[in-house]
């Protein structure tokens, strides 16, 4: 009967693992939409940057205006990336070799870390 105890046991721990999982997994999926949302609310506080400096001289101000543009560019192209890579679970057709930044948004600084030896958490495979 011994057996039967540390069988229950087992089942409590891995009932509870899941269920931890399944917490982890939620909370994953709301962080993702915040973060997608907090990346078009930022886009839009660019926007509306540019008409807050009036005291400036044109070509400063042309400056700033084309500086806010691409601010509000790259958090789009950013939205519209994270909406792309997490709209298909990992591992499915659509979601392909598709881990870092593409090229577009590496011209702005972002890197592209496909080729970098990282994964997708920015842990070395290598270290794991």
């Amino acid at each position: 009967m011994a057996w039967l105890s540390a069988l229950r046991v087992e089942w409590a721990r891995t009932r509870a693992r899941k269920q931890r999982w399944e917490e982890e997994v939620l909370l994953v999926q709301e962080e993702m939409r915040r973060v997608i949302l907090f990346c078009h609310y930022r886009a839009e506080w660019w926007d509306k940057r540019v008409a807050l400096r009036t005291d400036m001289f044109l070509d400063l101000r042309d400056g700033v205006r084309a500086y806010a543009a691409k601010q509000a560019s790259i958090l789009r192209k950013r939205a519209a990336h994270f909406t792309a890579l997490w709209s298909t679970p990992p591992g499915t057709s659509g979601n392909s070799a598709s881990v870092g930044m593409d090229a577009d948004n590496a011209e702005a600084g972002e890197e592209d870390d496909r080729d970098s030896g990282s994964n997708y958490f920015g842990a070395n495979d290598d270290n794991e």
